[in-house]
Parts: structure tokens; sequence; C-alpha cells
């Protein structure tokens, strides 16, 4: 089982900034206004001098006289920026509410308005959180016609609006599960449950309970191999203490199974496409969120965690992995806010992984580290353009990439 993951619970809710009443990014966004910066035009990082290492530039507060934890990786303090290594490899993400591409050059608008967020892709459609003022809803791009909700929340009164966040697609892509307060009674007053949800006019279908007053469920994973199969974080009381602990469900029994222990803080888990590993993020020594990885056994209606490797070490967010399962993209604090950066998995003719330097990416604006980046091919980027015409600027900063 997994161990030395951190002992204190930092409570980094995905919706945070949507949900009235719950504690958001809260104490990420404590580090990152301690250095806020007046934000700059996003641009790709050019190549430096400066030397590689085994972990992003972090200058929060950071433990140095802790011992490492057993099969960590040494942590340096700097990394060298690089562009792309897959020629045919792009990236979107969100900064200051609007959706931005990235594949080798400049980073590229794809629309206006800032209240966009949370993307998700799959094969013939993408699916986007559209945030007003007390209320959230989902949206569709797709080829089949103009970007439309999914979702209406907006109530005439403000209690009986709802939010709606984190799609995330099933393998049909004519269903999605996503978090919400759709029933209130079911849920404290501002938690989030997890919830199945139809393109259509099919009514929506409660997956998970959580304890009321929490926080809720939130980071929803779906395995590829089975969508019954889900891992999520759940923010409970434990006494006085609030508990972060990953949690698997098989759906279709509803009794979910604790991953992480409940003194070790863990959250959003990211399947691998063999569904044989999760990627997640852990409490660290000082202020850091690492990034780890684990093998997931699951066997009989059970599962567990095994053999947990510490990939990299800082302020990290959202990690999700590349659809060839080869590398891990993820967001990480640096003086200029969140940037997103890549690391290479390796692995030997036994199957031993081992991870390769860190690449960074973005640079620049901070990007908002409540959206989880999105690995898409260029052919990929090029349908979402085409899907999100009706609404986008087509605006590029300092030409094509």
């Amino acid at each position: 089982m997994i161990r030395q993951l951190g002992s204190a619970a930092l409570a980094v809710f995905i919706a945070g900034g949507l949900l009235s009443g719950t504690l958001g990014l809260n104490s990420l966004a404590g580090v990152v206004a301690t250095r806020e910066r007046a934000k700059p035009t996003p641009s790709a990082p050019a190549q430096s001098a400066v030397g590689s290492s085994s972990a992003p530039v972090v200058d929060a507060p950071v433990a140095t006289t802790a011992p490492p934890p057993t099969r960590v990786a040494p942590t340096a303090v700097v990394a060298t920026p690089q562009p792309l290594s897959a020629p045919n490899s792009a990236w979107l993400f969100v900064i200051d509410g609007n959706l931005w591409e990235i594949n080798g050059g400049p980073p590229f608008q794809l629309t206006d308005g800032g209240s966009l967020g949370q993307a998700a892709l799959g094969d013939d459609a993408l699916v986007f959180v559209e945030r007003s003022r007390n209320a959230s809803d989902l949206w569709l791009a797709s080829s089949q016609g103009p970007p439309r909700p999914i979702t209406r929340n907006v109530s005439s009164s403000a209690s009986l609006s709802h939010w709606t966040s984190q799609p995330v697609l099933l393998p049909d892509r004519q269903r999605l599960y996503a978090l919400a307060d759709l029933n209130k009674a079911s849920t404290g007053e501002g938690d989030l449950a997890v919830w199945e949800l139809s393109f259509g006019q099919i009514a929506p279908v409660q997956i998970t309970s959580p304890p009321a007053y929490g926080g809720g469920d939130q980071d929803v994973t779906v395995s590829p191999e089975d969508p019954r199969q889900i891992i999520f974080t759940r923010y409970a009381y434990d006494g006085e203490q609030l508990v972060e602990q990953l949690q698997w469900l098989d759906v279709s029994t509803r009794y979910p199974v604790a991953l992480t222990p409940p003194d070790q803080a863990a959250r959003q888990a990211s399947y691998s496409p063999d569904a044989t590993e999760i990627a997640f993020v852990a409490r660290g020594s000082g202020s850091q969120e690492d990034l780890y990885v684990a093998d997931l056994q699951v066997s009989n209606g059970r599962a567990e965690l095994d053999e947990p490797r510490q990939v990299v070490s800082g302020v990290i967010a959202n990690p999700v992995w590349t659809p060839d399962g080869n590398s891990l993209g993820y967001l990480a604090l640096t003086a200029n806010g969140f940037q997103l950066w890549s690391v290479d998995i390796r692995r030997s003719a036994d199957g031993t992984e081992s991870f390769g330097d860190p690449r960074q990416i973005t640079s620049g604006a901070s990007l908002d580290a409540t959206s989880k980046p999105v690995p898409v091919s260029r052919d990929q980027a090029d349908q979402v353009r085409q899907w999100l015409a009706p609404r986008s600027p087509w605006r590029a900063t300092g030409g094509g990439g």
C-alpha cells in the first residue's frame, strides 16, 4: 500500500472559484499571492542555458531538512524549458477563463468571454464548463452544430441554482460523468457528488453520496478499460480533521474503496491509458504538492495502490497521461504562476519505469490550475478550432504554431 505521501490535508478543490461556500484553492492561492506579478502575454518558453533537473522551479517555501522518502529521486531547483518533443502533439489549457492551444509554436487563443474552464475532449466532442455568478453549466462543442449547453442550472433564485463542473467523457461519447449539486438534499449545501449525465434529455443519475459539509467528491477519473470503474477524491471530516482520500468505485455496486489512508492527503488521480496505473498529487514536505505514479491492482470488486513512485516534487496540480502512456502532463507552480510541464516515462524490458527530466511547455501568463491540461493531436486541435469557430477570436500571439 501507499506510504510516505505526507500527513497534512491541503484542500485543493477543482471546483474552487466556481462554488460558493467551498474552500477552493485557498491554500495554493496564498502561495501565489505572495509573489503575484502582472500577467504577461502567454508565450512558448525559449531555450535556456539553465541546467536540467528532476523538478520544476518552485520558489514557494520548501522544507530542506527532512530526509527524502523511499524511492524518491533527489530534488533540484531548476529545469530547462524545452519545446514540445513530439511533432504531432499539442495541448489545450485555460488562461483567465479562455481556452488556449499550444502545438510547438506560440500559444493560440481559441475563445473569448473569460467564463470557460475544465475542458474534456472525446473522439467527436469537446465538453467544457461555463461559469456565471451563481451557477455553472456544461457546454458541448462538436461537428453537429454550434456550441450548445448540456445543462441549464441558472435559476431566478440563486439558492435554487446549481453547479456542474469537471466533465469526463465516457467511451460512447454520448454520456459523461461530472461533479454537481443537482440534488442539494442528498449532500451538504455547496458540496458536490459525481453524477452521470447525457448529451440529450435523459435524466441525470447521482453516482456518489459524499458525507455532508465536508467539501464533497471531486477529481473524478474514469477507467479506459471499464467505464463502470472510477476514482475520485473524497473530502470529509474525521473529527476535526479534514481528510482527502482517493476512492475507487465500481458504479454498479456503489461501494467506494479507499485507495489512500486518511492521514496521507492525496487528490487529482488520473488513469493511465491501459488502466494499470494512476498518477496523482500527494502532500509533500513544507508547502509541496508532489506528483506520484502508482500501480493499480483491481480484483474481486476491490482495489489498492502498489509501488508508489515520486515523479516530480514541487507545487503540482492536475496530472494527465498522454494517449500513448509515454508521458505525463501537469501544471506546476513557478515564479510566473502555474505553467504546463511534461515528463517522459521510460520502460525497460522487464517493465521497470523511470522518469525523464521535466520539460516546461508554457511560460508567461499563469494557467488556470483548476482546469486539467488536455493532450491532443494536431488533427484533434484542428477539429476543436472548427467546433469552437462560432465563438472563437482566432487570435494567436506572435504568429502561428
